[in-house]
């Protein structure tokens, strides 16, 4: 099983090695203070907090409405948010299939 794993993961690198490089994507956002951006998305969108993370330099926040399925992406540090993207039809996956 070992030996199997190990050869899996080697094809794998190796397939990654071969693909092309990554397209970089330039995109305007829209910041503010983060008290200022949810509440005026929980007063629009009726949208509240669903989830959060962190990395090593910033927080995030997914703000949902689960009747609507509106959504709304939020990046922020200790001095400014920016909403990273929103959009519609949103669904919970717990079955780890998304597509």
């Amino acid at each position: 099983m070992k030996k199997i794993t190990i050869a899996y993961l080697m094809g794998f690198v190796t397939a990654l090695a071969h693909a092309a490089p990554p397209i970089v994507v330039e995109k305007k956002v829209v910041c503010d203070n983060l008290k200022t951006i949810i509440e005026s998305i929980s007063a629009d969108a009726n949208e509240v907090p669903t989830w959060s993370g962190r990395d090593d330099t910033s927080k995030y926040i997914l703000m949902a409405n689960t009747k609507t399925g509106t959504w709304t992406m939020i990046q922020f540090n200790d001095k400014i948010a920016c909403i990273l993207g929103a959009g519609e039809n949103s669904t919970v996956v717990r079955s780890g299939k998304y597509l």
